[in-house]
């Protein structure tokens, strides 16, 4: 199946290991904190490759070096390059133990669920596969998460649920819930703005949102339009420490999940209880690849279990204990 890429000396696993590293981690620089490998070695092999393939594997800002925090994201043949690795990689770690249980599992989704739901679970989930590796990735959109699920960089995505009809493959699904969302102002504000009047600062003070999110927030926006209630989305941000940078000393309102108060409350945010907003709830759901069921025996399995330790939410928004 992969003659085409073994055919001539140069190339090895090892250095598709670390390339795979790189991509993972994002640079040279952070490849190397996680890991623990010297940063020439990994500067040496994506150059071997970049040689060995004739093209580029990452692209790079004007004028800087190969390492650390300035390369620039994957090109289109590092992308294709860092799937096909991804896949040899796994299957050989399926093939030298085949049995039920995972070496590792790869949970991916945007930063909304990735923070406030799986993270809240990253003790049960060590604690039910205590000889697997689970790895938490981050993405910017659920069109990300669902490309990184089809082509093998992930075993599970967790997705807003609406994101299924969108998927180029067999998806199998667990619901996981409903993320109820809210709006969040600067608590100093609230304290200052009568009961009221309070109704009024949703046109008033400019939202932001996370990325992945933005779909949560449109609809939000459209709904209170139909109440003629203007709104001003000024930013989605990528991710929640971007935001918390942007929240400090400022007065905007923020359109997170109900299960991000105890961060909004360190940031001096609070709640605006408001009719509005207490129909804003997305249905997430665990996807894993049903194509990938053959090669990866244990997915059903490890969704199961995986479905158990994380239905965070009920029907009424709550966290669950």
């Amino acid at each position: 199946m992969y003659e085409s890429v073994f055919n001539r000396k140069g190339i090895s696993l090892e250095r598709l290991r670390r390339f795979c590293e790189v991509a993972g981690a994002g640079s040279i620089a952070d490849a190397r904190d996680r890991h623990r490998r010297a940063q020439p070695s990994y500067s040496r092999d994506i150059a071997a490759l970049e040689s060995y393939f004739g093209v580029a594997l990452f692209g790079r800002e004007p004028g800087s070096a190969r390492s650390g925090r300035r390369m620039a994201g994957l090109t289109p043949q590092g992308r294709a390059l860092h799937a096909l690795a991804t896949d040899i990689l796994h299957r050989l770690e399926e093939i030298s133990d085949f049995t039920d249980a995972p070496h590792r599992l790869r949970l991916g989704g945007g930063e909304t669920v990735m923070q406030w739901v799986v993270s809240a679970h990253t003790q049960a989930l060590t604690d039910r596969f205590p000889s697997t590796t689970v790895e938490i990735c981050n993405f910017a959109t659920q069109e990300e998460t669902i490309a990184a699920l089809h082509d093998g960089r992930l075993d599970f995505a967790i997705v807003d649920e609406a994101a299924i009809t969108d998927a180029p493959f067999r998806p199998r699904a667990t619901p996981l819930g409903t993320l109820s969302f809210t709006l969040y102002f600067n608590r100093q504000t609230l304290a200052d703005t009568s009961r009221r009047n309070r109704s009024r600062l949703l046109s008033q003070v400019p939202w932001i949102a996370l990325r992945d999110a933005d779909r949560t927030a449109a609809d939000a926006i459209a709904d209170l339009e139909q109440r003629n209630i203007p709104v001003q989305l000024a930013a989605t941000l990528t991710t929640f420490r971007q935001a918390s940078a942007v929240l400090k000393g400022r007065n905007l309102a923020a359109l997170f999940p109900t299960v991000a108060e105890q961060d909004m409350d360190a940031l001096g945010f609070a709640k605006l209880d408001h009719p509005s907003f207490r129909s804003v709830r997305v249905p997430i759901t665990l996807l894993y690849n049903e194509d990938q069921q053959p090669q990866r025996p244990y997915l059903q399995a490890a969704a199961d279990t995986l479905g158990r330790i994380m239905v965070p939410l009920d029907n009424g928004g709550e966290q669950r204990a």
